[in-house]
């Protein structure tokens, strides 16, 4: 559920302008696992070619990831973000000239008769996809997935980041999703942290006993890794540089911090201040084992 969410995270971040990342959760609400949503940041009349395909990239995520990071296997949660993409893809293929053809698909529904008398509840043929419309939705899906998945191998690393936080947190905001992928100090989450240059294979050996246990049904036989913050020295301008990466634990225990790490005194107890103060990232806690896969 973790990479699952994480890939339509970055994915948005990278590509949606039309829309902010409000949250992202895989804390389970009802029959929902978990999901991402947005916000936009600013009232918009219509919607144009650009941001259809960015929405439709943006459900494709979770099947392409999936599949990305789960050997090419994937899981029926990919459902509902298949249904979305569908009717996106036909909307702009059958209804307003964002696909191969200018024709209107309505104009079949209900013959040539005046705007009036043409119902918005119009719906569409069930055998769509044995026609030649359905045959090109099925072309840009097929297109637009490919798209998909080269922006997901290319923001490997930020997945792995934004999942690791959503096991270490199960709810982040918008704003420490973009930390995060970012590697900046986030309003609740340190994303330097996954800055750090030993983070993505501690991760990735994470994820493969995460793979395994998916496998064979089994719980994930370590821990999730802990993150050990940065120490930040402070130039003469007052910002603050990482002077040293975090360290990384793939054993659920994390190394001992560096004098001056933790503790403004230079203890290296691990004791803070309020988090985002500089030279004083806020430490993530220790989680339990990790119970279900990534």
């Amino acid at each position: 559920m973790a990479i699952h969410e994480a890939c339509h995270a970055v994915v948005s971040y990278r590509l949606r302008k039309h829309a902010v990342i409000d949250m992202a959760t895989i804390e389970r609400r009802g029959d929902v696992g978990g999901f991402v949503s947005f916000i936009p940041p600013e009232d918009q009349f219509v919607n144009w070619k650009s941001e259809y395909e960015v929405d439709i990239v943006g459900s494709l995520a979770s099947l392409a990831g999936e599949r990305m990071f789960f050997d090419e296997d994937h899981s029926a949660g990919v459902a509902g973000d298949l249904r979305n993409s569908t009717q996106v893809a036909t909307l702009m293929e059958a209804y307003i000239g964002m696909g191969s053809s200018l024709a209107s698909h309505r104009v079949t529904k209900f013959g040539i008769t005046t705007r009036s008398q043409i119902s918005a509840e119009d719906g569409t043929d069930r055998n769509l996809f044995e026609t030649e419309l359905g045959k090109r939705v099925e072309a840009r899906l097929q297109e637009l997935y490919e798209r998909t998945r080269t922006l997901l191998g290319d923001n490997r690393r930020e997945i792995l980041a934004v999942a690791h936080a959503l096991e270490t947190s199960k709810t982040i905001s918008g704003e420490d999703v973009a930390a995060i992928i970012d590697g900046v100090q986030g309003p609740l989450v340190d994303g330097r942290q996954y800055s750090a240059p030993d983070f993505q294979e501690v991760a990735e050996s994470y994820h493969q006993e995460a793979v395994a246990a998916h496998k064979g049904h089994a719980k994930v036989a370590v821990p999730l890794p802990v993150l050990v913050p940065a120490r930040v020295d402070l130039g003469p301008d007052g910002n603050g540089e990482v002077a040293e990466g975090p360290a990384l634990s793939g054993n659920g225990e994390a190394r001992p911090a560096a004098a001056g790490d933790g503790a403004p005194d230079g203890s290296g107890d691990g004791a803070t201040g309020p988090a985002g103060e500089p030279g004083e990232p806020e430490v993530v806690a220790d989680p339990p084992a990790a119970e279900t896969e990534s």
